[in-house]
Order: structure tokens, then C-alpha cells, then sequence
């Protein structure tokens, strides 16, 4: 057996030799307090770097070097665009051109995979719990970030769970009418509204259009009521046949009744004019100041993507939104394509997050189970 060190002096011995029969080699333990020997010191250019330093700077070039190699081997198998809505919608749609595209940067399949929901909480989770390997991608709109402010219960924190790769497009709200009604801009809308208050109604589909039209009221200092539908089909519906004054609703589901004649768009809700409206003024400069609402469609991975196929990502789909042909394609949809860069983007959603966040208590929504 070993005896346990004791308070005295005395070197810790071994007894019971025969039990210890095979054993080589017998150490004599001395009692002395065990302490971390000195780090090794090494010269150069004239001064003396600690071990601790040395070590410190091995590891780090081996993880710059790993990075390096994951980014080199990156991909050795399918990626996976997770899109958290129906198929056939504007997002779907992007998600397409670009995935076709990031397929033949890159060398490997990108498959396009729907998972709709809960205004995009299903399919967001299944994000957030995936591995953070560059494998699952995911593309969401806005109100990604507006859901914790929206629903009682989201299994994620829809920034922190996250990392934010590129905003690849972006797509203004607007302000619609039927060519019938007697006003053809947003000054005339406004007169209008002023003139004849309790008259006006206003459409919204979702809760991005429902806080255009509530922002809109509050910089106009007019009162039109909002009638919330299910869609923005139904809703274009309504304004086309008269039934309805006017409507907040994204390009893309508008433009295709604008190059009918169907319909009018009074304003558009973003800072600048969009490529896809060049001729129709902002809402701003129809006289509501520092009016700017306009949806985003953003690519995001897992928390922990590794900074290199982060980069890497964000590089490749930068030069696919620049190419002409895929750029045609995204004003086409009515949207303008960007390829932010992912600390810009990440900023961006963060100071989105927070701006619809007092929008949404200012408008007394509250959130839903």
C-alpha cells in the first residue's frame, strides 16, 4: 500500500514490497509543496519573451491556420438554404437565384429547403439548433427580428442565435391606391385625409405594413384606420375593385397590378427612390419627414459560423448580386440587391430590431401566443 503524506517531515515511503513485486522502478516522493516550474524565457532582439508569450502565439497561429484549411476544404458536401415561408414567395424566389448561382461559386449542391410557420419561427429554430459548420444557411425577412416583440414564446433570440452573413436585398414598402380615387400623390392623400377625417381606411397584411401605415399616421398627423387582412392578395383585391382607399404592401406584391394599370402607388417607403419605381417619388418626399419603412431579405447561419466561411459567404454572394444578370433578375422582382458585408449587416439588424421594437409598443401591438 501507499501511505499518505503526513504533517511531519518525512518522506513518503513504499511498504509491502511483495505486493510490489513487478514494480521497475521505485519513487521516492519528496514532501516539498508542489509548485508550477518556471516557463522557459528566450532571447530575442535584445529582450526576454516569456514561454507563456510563446505558447500563446503557437496556439494562435494554429487556429488561424485551422480556420484557414476549413475555409480551403469548405464545402465537401450540399449546403442547405432553410426558407421559413411558403414556396412562391419573395423570398422563396431569391433564395433561388441566389442559391443557383452560390452552387457554381462554390463547387457543391444548394438546395433551397422550406420550412413555413409561425411567421418564420419553425423554420428559424431548426437554424438555431443546427450546427454551426456553413452547411445551414437561412434567408428571413424583417420581421425575423420583430417576432420576440410580437409572440409571447420564442424558442430563440433572433439575433444572438445567429450570424449574420449578408443582406441581400432590400424591397420598399409602398403606398397604394386605385387610379379612381381622388388623390394621385401622398401631399394629395394627406389633404385629403385632413379634409375629410374618419373617411380614409388603409390595408395592411402583416405586421411590417401595419407599423407603416401607424408611422405613417403619426409623421403625417393624420387619422386613417387600418383594416388588417390575412394577405396581401386579398387586400390588392379590395383596392383594385374600390372596396378599400388605400394599402401599405412590398413592391413585389404590388408591381405586378401597377404594369396592369391596376393600380396607383402613391409613395415609396424607403430614404431613396427603388430601382424597380425609379420615376415614382418616396413617401418622404411627399412631405412626411424621416418616413422610411422598407422590408430586407437577409442570410444568416448558426451562432458560432466560423469568421473565414463567414467571409467567405458573403464574398461569394457580393459577387453574384453584382453580376448583371442576377441583378436584372432581383429588380425585376422589385427589389435592389446589395451584398452588405457581415458586420455592417449586423449592425444593420440590430438597429433595425430595436427601431421596430418601439414602433410596435408606440403602436400598442401586443403579443400574440
Amino acid at each position: 500500500m501507499v501511505n499518505l503524506p503526513s504533517r511531519s517531515n518525512q518522506p513518503l515511503r513504499l511498504h509491502d514490497r511483495r505486493s510490489l513485486s513487478n514494480l521497475k522502478v521505485i519513487m521516492h516522493i519528496s514532501p516539498a509543496p508542489f509548485t508550477t516550474p518556471p516557463m522557459p524565457r528566450y532571447r530575442s532582439s535584445g529582450r526576454w519573451l516569456s514561454g507563456w508569450l510563446i505558447i500563446g502565439i503557437v496556439l494562435a497561429l494554429s487556429l488561424f491556420t485551422g480556420s484557414a484549411a476549413l475555409a480551403q476544404s469548405y464545402p465537401s458536401k450540399p449546403i442547405r438554404i432553410i426558407v421559413p415561408y411558403a414556396a412562391g414567395g419573395g423570398t422563396d424566389i431569391l433564395s433561388r437565384v441566389v442559391g443557383e448561382r452560390l452552387q457554381v461559386a462554390l463547387g457543391q449542391s444548394v438546395l433551397v429547403e422550406n420550412r413555413a410557420g409561425a411567421n418564420g419561427i419553425i423554420g428559424s429554430d431548426v437554424v438555431a439548433k443546427a450546427a454551426p459548420d456553413g452547411y445551414t444557411l437561412m434567408v428571413v425577412v424583417g420581421t425575423h427580428v420583430m417576432n420576440p416583440y410580437l409572440y409571447k414564446t420564442v424558442p430563440f433570440d433572433a439575433i444572438k442565435d445567429f450570424t449574420a452573413i449578408t443582406l441581400l436585398a432590400t424591397s420598399p414598402t409602398v403606398l397604394v391606391s386605385s387610379p379612381q380615387q381622388p388623390f394621385a400623390n401622398v401631399r394629395e392623400l394627406i389633404a385629403f385625409a385632413k379634409a375629410n377625417p374618419g373617411k380614409l381606411s388603409y390595408g395592411s397584411s402583416e405586421a411590417n405594413t401595419q407599423l407603416a401605415g401607424f408611422l405613417f399616421n403619426q409623421r403625417a398627423g393624420v387619422d386613417i384606420a387600418n383594416v388588417p387582412y390575412k394577405g396581401g392578395g386579398p387586400m390588392m383585391t379590395d383596392i383594385v375593385g374600390g372596396h378599400l382607399a388605400t394599402g401599405f404592401t412590398s413592391v413585389v406584391t404590388a408591381l405586378s397590378f401597377v404594369k396592369a394599370g391596376k393600380l396607383r402607388v402613391l409613395g415609396v417607403g424607403s430614404p431613396k427612390r427603388t430601382g424597380s419605381l425609379p420615376d415614382t417619388p418616396t413617401i418622404a418626399e411627399g412631405g412626411v419627414t424621416g418616413y422610411d419603412v422598407t422590408s430586407w431579405y437577409g442570410m444568416f447561419a448558426p451562432a458560432g459560423l466560423p469568421t473565414t466561411l463567414r467571409d467567405r459567404l458573403q464574398s461569394e454572394i457580393a459577387k453574384i448580386l453584382a453580376d448583371p444578370s442576377v441583378s436584372e433578375r432581383v429588380v425585376a422582382l422589385g427589389a435592389d440587391p446589395s451584398g452588405m458585408k457581415p458586420d455592417e449587416f449586423s449592425q444593420f439588424v440590430t438597429s433595425y430590431a430595436a427601431r421596430m421594437a418601439l414602433l410596435i409598443k408606440e403602436a400598442g401591438i401586443k403579443p400574440s401566443e
